[in-house]
């Protein structure tokens, strides 16, 4: 099955962070620490994904870097806060992706699940370390939506990775809408 994949960039300095909506599943890529900005970005593109999707909307926020876990601003971290309480953005439930086994990312596992409790949010939020973990988890948060293909495990874990390996060949120049993902 085939699914449209829109790709935005959300910053054009250094490694490209990247932000996909597939259907009702928006992905977000950091190779380099998040910023405000970025969020704001986020929260927008889910509203609009809440609008054109009634039944609700997924986050995939995956990290492929600990280098970008790691430098998280006091402001991105009340940002996060903000996003996860916002109820107009139609999201379900996120997943955070931090794709490392080294030490240093379990630390930063660590620091993300106690930040993720300090928010309190109502959002349902899982921590992962792997797509398939994250796949498994979204797929029993993700709504069907009349306006969408539905979704499985499979197909989840097939356009998270066809998204990080897009993500990883793709340059801010590149940035373009409608290609396709298997």
């Amino acid at each position: 099955m085939l699914y449209a994949v829109d790709r935005i960039v959300l910053q054009s300095q250094g490694p490209v962070n990247q932000l996909f909506s597939v259907n009702n599943l928006l992905i977000s890529v950091w190779a380099s620490a998040p910023t405000v900005e970025a969020y704001e970005i986020i929260a927008q593109t889910a509203r609009d994904l809440g609008r054109q999707h009634p039944y609700g909307v997924a986050f995939a926020n995956v990290v492929s870097t600990t280098t970008a876990a790691g430098k998280m601003s006091p402001e991105v971290r009340e940002r996060i806060n903000v996003l996860a309480h916002d109820e107009t953005t139609g999201l379900r439930g996120t997943a955070v992706i931090i794709l490392d086994a080294s030490p240093f990312a379990r630390a930063i596992r660590a620091i993300v699940s106690t930040v993720l409790l300090m928010t309190r949010s109502k959002l349902p939020t899982k921590l992962c370390s792997s797509v398939d973990q994250a796949a498994l988890w979204l797929a029993g948060i993700l709504p069907h939506d009349a306006n969408a293909p539905p979704w499985n495990c499979g197909t989840i874990e097939s356009t998270l990775k066809t998204v990080l390996l897009r993500a990883q060949k793709s340059t801010p120049r590149e940035a373009s809408a409608n290609a396709y993902a298997p």
